[in-house]
């Protein structure tokens, strides 16, 4: 293992989150990074020094322990969850240990495993989930349970000795396991409590929540259970779901987020618990009983109750929150995303006592609103009423200050979501975001071949239809109709690069440049030319030729395929040869193997007619709040007198200004004398002629003068003084 350079070092430092907590060195990453000239050479030493010696002197490792409140008005121990803060060289070393364990863990833990391992989807285990449970609230066939467990303290009571043994079976390095157990068994702790550090404490066991490694070996811990319960239905000590033998999944994982998936038979029941107990025994980490829930399908209520009161277990019910979202076994409701509705609401009921600018408040829904937003977006295709009640709360906001009412908005939502250079505020409408987040998904289907999700889907929901033209019919939960129903939009853009032939379709697939051939031919073309529907780019070829090569047919589908179709040569008949790959092209952008959601947003929603303006109001060095002003000025939603008056209103028409003649935008900010006075101020100083007309006002202000200091102090002189007239008019 190679001691880490001093470039590297540096790349480590500079990619580390800033405005965290520093430990009890005080020193945060922004210090290191700004005093990089001062302290730089002595940090990399420290770092080499570790790496060269194995050894970390106890204050490199000294932790100071931060206890967060889990719930409001906590004055229970149990009640906080300690996240440690670590000292800067620590967290340096930890994230170098961390590049390098990341090469490993993805071949190391099972499928099952999402959290922490790159590659793998959050959503995947939701999609997934949302499947096996599907249903749930009626009797079926046959039995059915899912049994989500706590653990108690998971980070806290992780056994050393058993995560060495962990990490000696995967075989890595001896030395690499050296350092990481030198990490992880030197700790030392002091409680943060009123701003000072109390006591001094070793660690005798557990990972620290907030050290940069801890994620990936809890997550190498967890993989031994994973296997454990794979073992255990291989052995018939438990039973699985009965739509779960193939591919045999037992369980699904987040960390430590665990679902078991089993018949819903005690004695299946019974099993899995002596595997988790046989788990804790190894590893420290004990189920919480009271708080692992059972979920059963519907059958005898009386009966599910009894079994989960003999086990000690909470009886669950659907819908239930897993990883942040409901976990239901039918179609969204109203009640299912009132949990969304709710935390956006009491973030803006949280904003609002704060008295924001526009500017601020746009901001914040940019970030923050819409970040949650996409985060359930990318899982689920959300009912439209839920996504117009986000909007109507959003709008209320941006104009008002409050999520109530949107009443009084000087620019409709639908113009405020156009891109700024079309005139708007560059947010987008939230029904075709979810579609384009959803197209991400049925990407998914045809990349990622080594998820469970798309292999469950894959085997029982497809078998052995095209995507394209599979007739879903209720098969399936709700989530995968829905997915279903983006069939027509998401075809357009997936493209297949044929290797082996062996999965691409033939009729179904877009592997020429004509798109799929099904769409050239209709349906006669499967029955005219007796190639299977199904049928595999592969079955189209004989002794390397195309089956309808030597045809004599003069029908027209023939001919149109035997002029269209490729050369045969595209097809690699060699055993070894690439498989099929699929590509995301869109539009006349190179076909990529990453999906692009920004990409695929302008395609299916492209930019307008460009305003004029644009540059005068966003441009670099700007003053948020001044912008804002300026940008509704531009679009004339001032409520100027005389908007007022022709709204109906029974109001003066004089400025309010110099209450001599009608308000108006043009009078307001270039007739008043007031303005008059505020443009000589400003021009008169960069001895440049005042603009004496809105429109001459706009010309302007793209380029007021040779000189670009100058032209830019302008330029933010031109909003500053839009502002301050319009907030001194009011």
């Amino acid at each position: 293992m190679k001691i880490p350079t001093v470039e590297e070092i540096r790349d480590t430092v500079a990619s580390m989150p800033k405005n965290k907590a520093p430990g009890p060195d005080g020193f945060p990453v922004e210090f290191i990074w700004e005093a990089w000239d001062v302290v730089g050479l002595d940090l990399v030493k420290a770092v080499q020094s570790f790496f060269t010696s194995g050894f970390l002197p106890r204050n490199y490792n000294a932790t100071a322990i931060t206890l967060i409140p889990k719930i409001q008005g906590a004055d229970k121990l149990s009640q906080f969850r300690p996240v440690s803060c670590c000292t800067t060289v620590y967290k340096v070393i930890a994230r170098l240990l961390k590049q390098k364990l990341k090469l490993f863990i993805s071949d190391a833990v099972q499928g099952n495993q999402v959290g922490f391992v790159q590659g793998r989807h959050l959503c995947e285990n939701v999609l997934l989930a949302s499947e096996l449970v599907n249903d749930f609230h009626s009797e079926g066939v046959t039995r059915r349970g899912c049994l989500q467990v706590d653990l108690a303290k998971a980070y806290d009571n992780l056994d050393w000795n058993f995560l060495m043994n962990v990490l000696q079976a995967i075989d890595l390095p001896v030395v690499f396991i050296g350092w990481i157990k030198e990490c992880y068994t030197t700790p030392s702790f002091s409680v943060a409590f009123n701003g000072e550090l109390i006591g001094f404490f070793q660690g005798k066991k557990g990972l620290r929540q907030g050290d940069p490694i801890s994620s990936l070996l809890f997550v190498l811990a967890m993989d031994v259970l994973s296997k454990k319960l794979d073992n255990g239905a291989v052995s018939q000590r438990f039973v699985p779901h009965p739509d779960c033998s193939a591919p045999l999944i037992t369980h699904l994982s987040f960390a430590d987020d665990v679902l078991i998936f089993f018949d819903g038979n005690e004695e299946s029941l019974i099993g899995i618990l002596n595997i988790l107990e046989e788990f804790k025994e190894g590893s420290g980490l004990s189920v919480n009983r009271e708080k692992t829930a059972l979920f059963l399908d519907g059958g005898c209520i009386q009966g599910n109750m009894d079994m989960a009161a003999r086990l000690g277990l909470q009886q669950g019910s659907l819908p239930v929150r897993y990883l942040g979202v409901p976990l239901t076994s039918k179609k969204m409701t109203k009640q299912d995303y009132k949990p969304l509705t709710d935390r956006i609401l009491s973030r803006f009921s949280a904003w609002t006592v704060k008295h924001l600018s526009f500017a601020g408040r746009l901001q914040l829904i940019q970030t923050v609103i819409y970040s949650i937003i996409t985060f359930w977006a990318s899982i689920f295709i959300l009912p439209n009423k839920c996504l117009e009640e986000i909007e109507r709360m959003c709008s209320a906001f941006l104009w008002t200050g409050k999520p109530g009412s949107a009443r009084g908005a000087k620019v409709s939502w639908e113009s405020v979501c156009t891109p700024k250079e079309c005139g708007g505020l560059g947010l987008r409408r939230l029904l075709p975001w979810n579609k384009v987040l959803g197209l991400k998904l049925i990407w998914l289907l045809f990349t990622a071949g080594g998820s469970l999700w798309v292999s469950w889907v894959r085997r029982n929901l497809m078998g052995n239809q095209s995507f394209w033209d599979m007739v879903v019919g209720n098969s399936g939960s709700w989530i995968w109709r829905s997915l279903c129903k983006l069939r027509p939009m998401a075809r357009q853009f997936v493209v297949c690069k044929v290797g082996s032939g062996i999965t691409s379709r033939f009729w179904t697939d877009n592997w020429t440049t004509l798109g799929p051939l099904i769409h050239l031919t209709g349906d006669l073309g499967p029955r005219l030319t007796g190639l299977n529907i199904d049928a595999t780019v592969k079955d189209a070829l004989r002794e390397g030729n195309w089956w309808i090569s030597g045809s004599r047919s003069r029908n027209p589908i023939i001919q149109l395929l035997k002029n269209c179709l490729p050369s045969p040569s595209i097809v690699s008949l060699q055993e070894e040869a690439d498989d099929d790959n699929f590509l995301w092209k869109v539009g006349d952008k190179q076909a990529s193997s990453v999906f692009s959601a920004s990409d695929t947003w302008l395609f299916l929603n492209p930019k307008g007619v460009r305003v004029d303006w644009f540059k005068a109001i966003w441009f670099k060095g700007r003053i948020p709040k001044h912008a804002f002003v300026s940008w509704v000025t531009m679009r004339h939603r001032l409520h100027t007198r005389d908007r007022l008056i022709s709204w109906g209103m029974n109001v003066s028409s004089l400025c309010l200004l110099c209450n001599t003649h009608d308000e108006s935008r043009q009078h307001l900010f270039f007739d008043c004398s007031f303005a008059a006075e505020v443009w000589n101020y400003f021009t008169s100083r960069a001895h440049v002629s005042p603009p004496i007309m809105f429109e001459d006002g706009v010309r302007w202000i793209k380029n007021p003068c040779q000189d670009k200091n100058v032209a830019m102090i302008l330029r933010i002189a031109f909003q500053a003084s839009i502002y301050t007239l319009w907030k001194e008019r009011n």
